[in-house]
């Protein structure tokens, strides 16, 4: 029934925590867990821990650094079950996992695109705080409708996708290093196909936890953004606009709000970078200039409103 795909590349210990959290839902449910090495430096099958899981379940893949898209789309085309589950190497599955994954399966057997949920476990850390807050306050302001226990058309990640809609949807597109989930779900909701998010499905996200990590992973955000924008255009936007404002209101009652605003402005600092660095690149001297104008902006709405 479920093929589970992990693409990981030089996180050779959170890899193993998540194969960890695998071994802790294991049934017979799960045909294939397939593993695409992107290149790491150190090569997964030497430090590969099976945690006592059969060995013929596994199907281990190593490829040149291309990311992550084409790392999902080496695992999708090596998968043959009906569902397939994504899981970040930065990610483990939550308790009952999979046995309340083929409860919503087997009742919601028209859904072809599931969501899960995801919990922070280092929330004592300013910027993991940060990132989970503003996931809740998305969730809070997701598209569509809360119903009972989910939310239709959520923006996230960590999906739960039939196999034959990568043929109505395509593939993940190789040209993106960040966004490319952004760009699925962009394509998704062309089609009219919902997104449907259920409590029951926890994902543990291991997120970012010092300043150095933080501004290279939203410089990424910020680079794979331009080519959304360019390939979408405004559409991208509308989908995925936050409102730094509207969220600092939700949190006006929060202990830590001035730690939260000094990690925004971290964030919204490296995903800018990210955003000239690309524009620079093409000679867009204008947009770059604009984009340094809005991080000033950007710390201006933050701490004086």
């Amino acid at each position: 029934m479920f093929s589970i795909i992990i693409p990981t590349y030089n996180r050779n210990d959170s890899f193993n925590m998540a194969l960890k959290s695998i071994k802790e839902n294991f049934d017979d449910s799960i045909d294939k867990i397939i593993i695409i090495d992107d290149g790491s430096k150190i090569p997964i099958k030497e430090t590969i821990d099976y945690h006592g899981m059969n060995k013929n379940k596994f199907k281990l893949i190593r490829t040149k650094n291309k990311g992550p898209a084409h790392s999902r789309n080496m695992g999708i085309k090596n998968a043959k079950s009906k569902y397939l589950i994504f899981l970040d190497d930065d990610c483990t599955l939550g308790k009952n996992f999979i046995k309340n994954l083929k409860k919503v399966v087997k009742s919601n057997k028209s859904l072809n695109i599931i969501e899960s949920h995801f919990l922070d476990p280092n929330k004592n850390n300013v910027y993991n705080l940060a990132w989970h807050l503003n996931y809740l306050y998305r969730l809070n302001k997701a598209m569509g409708y809360k119903g009972k226990g989910k939310y239709v058309n959520f923006l996230g990640n960590c999906y739960i996708i039939k196999n034959k809609m990568f043929n109505k949807i395509g593939l993940f597109d190789e040209r993106f290093r960040t966004r490319e989930d952004a760009d699925f779900v962009i394509r998704a909701y062309k089609k009219s196909i919902p997104i449907v998010l259920f409590y029951d499905l926890k994902i543990k996200h291991n997120s970012r936890s010092h300043l150095f990590a933080i501004l290279k992973q939203f410089y990424g955000y910020g680079v794979g953004q331009v080519i959304l924008n360019k390939k979408w255009g405004d559409y991208a936007n509308k989908i995925f606009y936050f409102n730094i404002l509207d969220f600092l209101n939700y949190l006006k009652d929060y202990n830590n709000i001035h730690k939260i605003k000094y990690a925004l402005v971290i964030r919204n600092i490296g995903y800018q970078v990210g955003i000239i660095a690309q524009l620079l690149k093409s000679f867009q001297l204008r947009k770059s200039l604009n984009e340094f104008l809005n991080i000033l902006l950007h710390i201006k709405k933050v701490y004086v409103g």
